[in-house]
């Protein structure tokens, strides 16, 4: 056998509370499946519960075509929703949280009106194999309250970088808006300040708490956008800051991840959960 993805076989080891097994059983489709470890009492996967998984894909020469080891589990996915349907939720109904499980299904098993055809590495006559950690799961009301606890943490730990900030950089008395990010109107302009629906036009320069640039439009030509737009063309933060500045304005805003670019960050080079300083200069309002 080929040498296994990290964490891929931790089931090796029994642990108080869980049994063992390497019985093979086969379902009702034809797919044969060994529980290599089972937790009892734990929760069984049912509909209106959403799963949080490891897996691993091995073709029949135990090569891996995919994993989700190095980048982390797959996420909060609704048991009813469409990524279960056929051998797939048939696999996954019979599980409960803390199952280790092996099943080796027919490639031709995958082909489907949805998808005719199998990738040109997979032949009908062959079998895959699927190495499946369950590590959790709960109701959407659990994962509600438990991403709403992690979002109040992450923004008690975002006002404390931009307290931080503030308090090393004292040339900057920015206000705080309701929608939690800081603002300064460095110089106020005398024409008509944006609403929705308007187009407005800016200069501007992006940048992270530490003065690196990541993006920026300025003298020259400028970024034009209309606010309101569904969805928007902007980070969240923009669609407010800009209603607070007349046209001919300048000034710094300061947004946390959430009104900026979240959990994510962006490609141009903001990691996830940054703060980032917006210097703006509203150009024309249309």
């Amino acid at each position: 056998m080929a040498s296994c993805t990290s964490g891929e076989y931790e089931e090796s080891k029994t642990k108080k509370g869980w049994v063992k097994s390497n019985k093979t059983q086969t379902t009702k489709s034809g797919i044969k499946y060994q529980v290599l470890l089972r937790k009892k009492n734990s929760n069984k996967l049912s509909s209106g519960l959403n799963v949080t998984y490891h897996q691993v894909i091995r073709n029949h020469k135990d090569s891996i075509l995919s994993t989700t080891y190095p980048y982390g589990p797959k996420k909060q996915i609704p048991f009813e929703g469409p990524y279960f349907l056929g051998y797939y939720k048939e696999m996954f109904q019979m599980l409960s949280e803390g199952d280790s499980v092996h099943f080796t299904v027919p490639c031709n098993l995958l082909i489907s009106k949805k998808n005719p055809q199998l990738p040109s590495f997979l032949n009908k006559n062959e079998t895959i194999r699927y190495i499946i950690k369950v590590l959790k799961i709960e109701s959407r009301d659990a994962i509600k309250k438990e991403l709403e606890k992690n979002k109040q943490a992450q923004l008690e730990i975002e006002d404390k970088i931009i307290a931080d900030y503030l308090a090393k950089n004292t040339s900057i008395s920015p206000q705080k808006t309701p929608e939690g990010f800081y603002y300064s109107i460095d110089q106020k302009g005398a024409g008509k300040k944006p609403q929705g629906g308007d187009t407005v036009s800016v200069h501007y320069v992006g940048m992270l708490l530490d003065g690196t640039v990541f993006s920026s439009i300025q003298k020259g030509e400028t970024f034009e956008f209309p606010l309101g737009q569904k969805p928007p063309a902007v980070i969240p933060g923009w669609e407010k800051a800009l209603t607070l500045m007349n046209k001919g304005s300048k000034g710094t805003f300061i947004f946390p991840s959430h009104l900026a670019y979240g959990n994510k960050g962006s490609q141009d080079g903001v990691p996830p959960n940054a703060v980032v300083v917006f210097n703006v200069e509203l150009v024309d309002v249309k």
